[in-house]
């Protein structure tokens, strides 16, 4: 009997193990795709004729595939995003961890949410039809798209991305650092930007890198606002990014072509600029998450002491100066009052920037898109003989692949999740794991969509379908799921298995009944953010489900080809300009956005309330399946 119960745990354990090392193997493949397929074009032009080539005439009689106008464009256009959303985001960041009161956090915070959730589809038929012509109009240009219309778009994209994770790091600034500077005499903005923001710094990094990785790998939103024509970049010049110009000639490059081979291997070096960017980010957040452990073992004496003696670090030094200045100026000066002044002005107006997008955005959408939604348009397919539109494959569609995915991918994240905080011990393993995680979760969605191609339609024969599309996804939302049920295991009591293990439960029946159900809540916050993500999705899905509006059953459907609907939007505003279905798609996926949010809000709340106030716990259930009395 012992036998056979340990050669069951050691088969669970196998299957854990598996499942912690298929998010290092989703690496793996996609690098080695990109390798093979990104070199041979790179060897046949010439690195510096590809890299440094400042013309892209891939279908012209004497060809020239020369990138350097795309990567500048991605660099010029990375650059101007970071340097309007930066500031915005981090002084929104600012106020909401240390000015504004718990419901107007919670209110804020949830409008960051929204943001973050709108699929940047929406956010570039937005800017095609707001933002383009205004361009036009207030600069007397012959045409708005432009690369300063992707600057505005990227900028207003990444700000979720900063503020979340600037907003992380400095709640995580021990208390005591602001309480040593308010009892020495510093102001609390003072306190706040000299001495809170320097000791943050290293997160605030990270978000800054974040914004970059996010702005660096966008394509949609992109190839919708700026043009798409392969220009040297100049700020009112129609051009083409690194993303845009795999995702707009793709689709028509013949099988085996110089110009095919050429796509992939600017996909190639995309990959290389986002594993930087991830190595980057992985620096910052470690050097990170040093910092703070430093930063709690130093703080054990009062801080006035601290100065005293000497042993401050950086942002403890901010606050000796503050407090020297304060000793020999008992008033606050002009100049400290236009100080205090300014940093509670320029927080105002980007909190205030920051919520008029979202009132502006949803408000926008809806009143464009929901003139246009009638019951014809929900329940009926397009017909090209009666010239009549539907969205009703595109619906079933969009349902057959967040079913397909949720399906693959929820035991594969749970799996890995339970491996890395239940049975992983090796660190360097983990580490590893963990990692590469990171590293899926930065991974620009173009380049899934080109290793999906590859991989599943292709390798595998599934050809352009909604099955391949939801194997693309279950890829791309691996990290998600484990990231939200690992943070859940975490907060399982660790006296929850010792009482268990005390009972002679064995390791899985200890995961199976104590741990697990202590841990739905991750799970299905995970579930409700893959949901989010899925239906956001569109440039995975153009080159592995494809954009045709035939309608199927569900096993059908899934082994054929099919639009989503963001992938039915784009065609629908960028293709065909049909703006008014293009604003009926982007309402209905607004809605479903804001349905998605509450849905997450309310299900952390109710698992928050529910671990709070339980009385039964994991171990007194175990007792009770086992017949022992409590």
């Amino acid at each position: 009997m012992k036998n056979r119960k340990r050669l069951m745990e050691n088969v669970i354990y196998g299957i854990f193990l598996i499942l912690g090392l298929v998010t290092v193997g989703c690496v793996l493949l996609i690098t080695v795709y990109l390798v093979i397929s990104g070199i041979p074009a790179i060897r046949k032009i010439g690195i510096l004729r590809f890299l440094l080539g400042e013309k892209w005439a891939s279908t012209a009689d004497q060809p020239q595939y020369g990138i350097l106008p795309f990567i500048l464009t991605s660099v010029y256009g990375t650059a101007g995003a970071i340097f309007i959303g930066v500031p915005i985001g981090f002084m929104t960041a600012v106020y909401l961890s240390k000015i504004a009161g718990p419901r107007v956090k919670s209110v804020i915070e949830t409008a960051v949410s929204l943001l973050a959730g709108i699929p940047s589809v929406v956010y570039g038929l937005v800017g095609m039809m707001v933002l383009v012509p205004g361009i036009r109009t207030a600069f007397g240009i012959p045409d708005g798209a432009s690369l300063f219309a992707a600057i505005i778009v990227l900028a207003i994209m990444i700000l979720p991305s900063i503020i979340k994770v600037s907003l992380t790091a400095l709640e995580a600034v021990p208390k005591e650092y602001e309480d040593a500077s308010l009892a020495l005499g510093a102001t609390p903005v003072e306190t706040y930007f000299r001495v809170s923001v320097p000791a943050a710094k290293s997160g605030i990094a990270a978000a800054v890198v974040l914004g970059v990785g996010r702005a660096i790998g966008e394509a949609m939103a992109v190839m919708m606002v700026a043009g798409n024509a392969p220009n040297m970049p100049g700020i009112f010049q129609s051009v083409r990014f690194l993303t845009t110009a795999v995702a707009s000639e793709m689709s028509y490059a013949a099988d085996g072509s110089l110009q095919k081979q050429a796509l992939f291997s600017i996909a190639l070096v995309l990959f290389l600029f986002i594993m930087m960017i991830n190595a980057v980010l992985n620096f910052f957040l470690k050097h990170s998450k040093e910092n703070r452990s430093k930063r709690h073992n130093k703080f054990q004496f009062p801080a006035l002491a601290k100065a005293i003696y000497g042993s401050f670090g950086k942002a403890e030094n901010e606050i000796f100066n503050v407090v020297n200045y304060n000793m020999h100026r008992q008033s606050i000066s002009f100049k400290r009052k236009t100080y205090i002044t300014v940093m509670r002005a320029l927080m105002g107006i980007s909190v205030g920037v920051t919520c008029a997008l979202v009132v502006f955005l949803i408000g926008y959408v809806l009143w464009r898109g929901i003139p246009n939604i009638t019951w014809e348009l929900l329940a009926t397919k397009p017909s090209y003989l009666s010239e009549r539109i539907g969205i009703l494959p595109d619906i079933l569609n969009t349902v057959y692949i967040v079913a397909a995915t949720l399906v693959f991918v929820l035991p594969l994240g749970v799996g890995a999740a339970i491996y890395l905080t239940e049975y992983a011990k090796n660190r360097k393993l983990v580490n590893m794991i963990e990692y590469a995680a990171e590293t899926l979760s930065g991974i620009p969605s173009i380049i899934y969509g080109l290793v999906g191609m590859l991989f599943f339609c292709q390798f595998f024969g599934m050809k352009t379908s909604l099955l391949a599309g939801a194997f693309t996804l279950v890829i791309m939302n691996l990290p998600t799921v484990m990231r939200t049920t690992q943070e859940s295991l975490k907060t399982v009591p660790q006296s929850y298995r010792e009482g268990a293990f005390g009972l002679g439960a064995g390791k899985w029946r200890v995961i199976r009944t104590v741990v697990f159900p202590g841990c739905i809540d991750g799970v299905i916050t995970g579930c409700i953010l893959s949901v989010g993500r899925i239906l956001g999705e569109s440039a995975a899905l153009l080159f592995t489900a494809g954009f045709a509006h035939a309608l199927h059953g569900i096993f059908e459907g899934l082994n054929s080809a099919g639009a989503t609907l963001t992938v039915a939007l784009y065609v629908y505003a960028k293709e065909n300009g049909e703006f008014g279905i293009a604003f009926a798609i982007a309402a209905i996926l607004m809605l479903l956005t804001v349905l998605i949010n509450l849905s997450a809000t309310l299900a952390g709340r109710y698992f928050q309330r529910k671990a709070h106030g339980a009385g039964d716990t994991p171990v007194r259930r175990l007792r009770k399946r086992s017949g022992e009395s409590v």
